[in-house]
């Protein structure tokens, strides 16, 4: 009877965790990008590590793996650059962010156990991208053509999150064939477009293709006949963006100016020409203090210095390099690529679908590095450590199949 009881306490204390961690997720993409409501994410943030706290407490058992371990020291490394910092506020602010981020990351790690939570938390990734998506179509003015996505935070970052929600999305659908995963696709695909991130439109489009392919890779006939489906849908999706006026004018235009400029070298667009600049003065000045950087965060300040405008450099290699030096980007790389390295050296992957999509956002945002800035992003780095939880409990679950099954013959 004791026992019963017990059990039934764990299991409500376990509903509890997992509906704080799904509020939680919801308020990535709902919240945390607008101004005095963020407290709501961070309050459940707060939330849910108490939680993860207690059963740590109750369990007696503490997980810290490598990840966690570089994170950390990244972190540290940005609260010593307040040391030398040109701006100290600024540098305490970020470090303050990004000690806020391994907290959580910590209490992620200690939480998933068991396969079932990983993937519970991956569909919450897609359900947040469908709250989201739902808010930004039910804001939309057609009255005033323009990037849309605004009402949630920056254009490419909600195009970027939603493209992300798209990934797991379509991963789900087919790793479990229920065509409900598939049903969110079409409106995440209007809302990628509609925001005018090119980022996230390519993001989405080289990421359909991956998925589908390393899905099938292993019969020729199958491959051949999704990747012709796929392509097909592509085509119809490049045709719509630059027929449909109203994705012409968000999208389509700003696509045509990337190309022009990757292929000629010029543009008439003043965000690519301001982007390029930033990336060469942050260059410059990297090379000025290459070891330590001149503090997190400060690029901006020397950019204020330069131009009169304070701005981050939209790069994250740049922003890494002038801020924390190469120490500071070696530190960061060391746990974000290990991550991509675990999901791709590891063979004992019980299901494969999953771990291709955890792969490519990725490994999509790594490539993406030289476009925006995500060091301190909640949404990647939340990722980054399912992804490492992901392997670890796979390899644990694969083990104890094989024990299994090793005994059923006997």
């Amino acid at each position: 009877m004791n026992f019963n009881r017990s059990k039934k306490h764990n299991n409500s204390y376990e509903i509890i965790i997992q509906t704080t961690l799904f509020l939680y997720i919801q308020s990535l993409y709902i919240f945390t990008f607008r101004e005095g409501l963020n407290i709501i994410s961070n309050i459940l943030a707060m939330l849910f590590v108490g939680l993860i706290l207690i059963k740590i407490l109750l369990s007696k058992k503490i997980v810290f793996n490598n990840s966690l371990l570089y994170f950390f020291l990244f972190t540290f490394m940005c609260l010593i650059s307040t040391i030398y910092a040109l701006n100290i506020s600024l540098t305490m602010q970020k470090t303050f962010t990004l000690f806020q981020l391994f907290i959580v990351s910590f209490a992620l790690i200690n939480y998933f156990d068991r396969i079932e939570k990983i993937y519970f938390a991956l569909k919450s990734f897609v359900y947040g991208g469908l709250f989201a998506a739902i808010y930004v179509l039910l804001n939309i003015d057609l009255d005033n053509i323009r990037r849309f996505g605004d009402v949630l935070g920056n254009e490419n970052t909600i195009g970027m999150i939603i493209a992300t929600s798209s990934i797991f999305s379509l991963s789900f659908y087919l790793y479990s064939h229920k065509f409900k995963w598939i049903l969110p696709l079409p409106l995440f695909i209007t809302i990628v477009l509609l925001t005018g991130s090119r980022k996230a439109t390519i993001f989405l489009m080289l990421g359909f293709l991956f998925i589908v392919f390393m899905k099938n890779k292993s019969n020729i006939s199958q491959l051949l006949k999704t990747l012709f489906i796929t392509t097909l849908i592509i085509v119809i999706f490049i045709f719509a963006v630059f027929s449909i006026e109203i994705f012409y004018n968000i999208i389509g235009q700003r696509l045509e100016n990337l190309y022009y400029y990757l292929s000629s070298g010029e543009t008439s667009e003043g965000s690519i020409i301001s982007r390029a600049r930033m990336t060469s003065y942050g260059f410059d000045w990297f090379l000025s203090k290459p070891l330590l950087g001149y503090g997190i965060d400060n690029y901006r300040v020397l950019y204020g210095n330069t131009f009169f405008e304070a701005k981050y450099s939209h790069n994250n290699f740049i922003e890494l390099l002038v801020g924390v030096g190469i120490v500071g980007l070696f530190l960061y790389l060391m746990y974000y690529l290990g991550a991509i390295k675990n999901l791709i050296f590891n063979k004992n992957q019980i299901t494969q679908d999953i771990r291709y999509s955890l792969l490519y956002v990725i490994f999509g945002y790594f490539a993406l590095s030289s476009a925006m800035v995500f060091y301190d992003s909640k949404h990647i780095t939340f990722i980054l450590f399912i992804s490492t939880s992901y392997t670890i409990v796979n390899n644990r679950e694969n083990k104890k199949q094989k024990k299994l099954d090793s005994e059923e013959k006997l």
